[in-house]
């Protein structure tokens, strides 16, 4: 269904056309270095599917024709960190310490076991980065990129604060409440890496379902805490509460049930479901504080999505019920459209969510 209003597009300025014009502009003008070290771990472990993230950045781009092996013809230097594999390496080490009972001190306690796994984590990343800042081309971490999990922003702050302040830091859709994100230069980017949940969502022909045959507000949260309990004590039989003992199939299932699903924030704003829910033809609901959500530069969100500032929250339902059966239609007409742009592939693709995020990237280092 077509949506009724003539202003129908996605972006902000211009349209798809452009979009793509604009892309292969980059892909010839803009060319990115990337340092080598033994410390960037080729593989990624993690249950969370946004930490993949940094790894797939670092993978993918030498297979792009952004990548040169010329520092002298770069544009940009990406540095060849993989912080949240850090975390997880460090975390393997203290358990492997526990099961053979081999203690590094044993009067360890809580904050004594943090604070040294930290330096551990922050050693990693000192010694990824270490030819960067040696290098002639540092210029105080200016043109640098750095791709980073939740985590890793708070380590190159600590390890190196010229690249902190200047490096343009590419973080899962960026949790600025936390203090480590700068919209100005930095880029929040898509933290869902999950090449089976589009086939999936095409399998059960999920945008073929209409609004009057979906039931639910559906949400999920492990917990139960602050404004999203708001929102749990408040829901109808209409509402679908989802938490971790949902086998995946069956949580997916739920989105393409869903008229709408709440995006809430939990200890960062940042989730994967976000982009999950968005391959099922249900329509995000994004409750938020200080966050920046991914493409908002490039991207018309209000077009796709609800916005619902954290201060309103206690409105939500009411919000919801006043958008009509047809604005719901607009909404997802919207939404597969702009479906393209949050997606990873194994090769990446123009338009796909590496370009996209590469072209934020591109964006804000002629600006700057």
């Amino acid at each position: 269904m077509r949506p009724a209003s003539s202003a129908f597009g996605i972006y902000l300025s211009g349209n798809a056309d452009d979009l793509a014009r604009e892309l292969q502009k980059m892909e010839k003008e803009f060319k990115v270095y990337k340092y080598e070290s033994r410390f960037q771990i080729p593989f990624s472990i993690s249950a969370n599917r946004g930490y993949l993230v940094e790894h797939y950045f670092l993978k993918s781009l030498t297979k792009t024709k952004f990548y040169t092996r010329d520092q002298h013809k770069a544009s940009a230097f990406v540095l060849p960190a993989t912080p949240y594999m850090y975390y997880m390496l460090v975390q393997i080490w203290w358990k492997l310490l526990q099961v053979l009972r081999i203690k590094p001190n044993p009067k360890t306690d809580g904050e004594f076991e943090f604070n040294q796994k930290r330096k551990l984590e922050e050693w990693f990343l000192k010694k990824a980065i270490a030819r960067a800042v040696d290098s002639a081309y540092f210029e105080q971490g200016k043109r640098h990129i750095y791709f980073s999990s939740k985590l890793g922003t708070e380590f190159l702050e600590k390890v190196n604060n010229d690249l902190f302040q200047h490096a343009h830091l590419v973080v899962n859709s960026a949790d600025a409440k936390r203090g480590f994100f700068n919209p100005q230069k930095d880029v929040s980017s898509v933290c869902m890496k999950d090449y089976k949940i589009p086939k999936y969502a095409a399998d059960i022909n999920a945008f073929d379902i209409p609004f009057d045959q979906r039931k639910y507000f559906g949400y999920y949260a492990g917990m139960i805490y602050g404004q999203r309990g708001w929102v749990h004590e408040k829901r109808t039989d209409e509402c679908l509460w989802i938490d971790h003992h949902v086998p995946f199939a069956q949580y997916l299932t739920y989105y393409s049930q869903s008229k709408y699903y709440f995006h809430f924030p939990g200890s960062s704003e940042w989730s994967p479901r976000l982009f999950e829910g968005m391959w099922f033809g249900a329509v995000p609901v994004v409750v938020y504080e200080q966050y920046t959500l991914p493409f908002s530069d490039l991207l018309d969100w209000t077009k796709f999505a609800v916005l619902v500032p954290m201060d309103k929250i206690q409105q939500s339902y009411d919000i919801l019920k006043g958008i009509t059966p047809q604005e719901w239609e607009d909404k997802r007409f919207h939404l597969k459209a702009a479906l393209k742009h949050f997606v990873y592939h194994k090769k990446p693709v123009p338009g796909d969510a590496f370009y996209m995020t590469m072209y934020s990237v591109y964006q804000r280092i002629l600006k700057s």
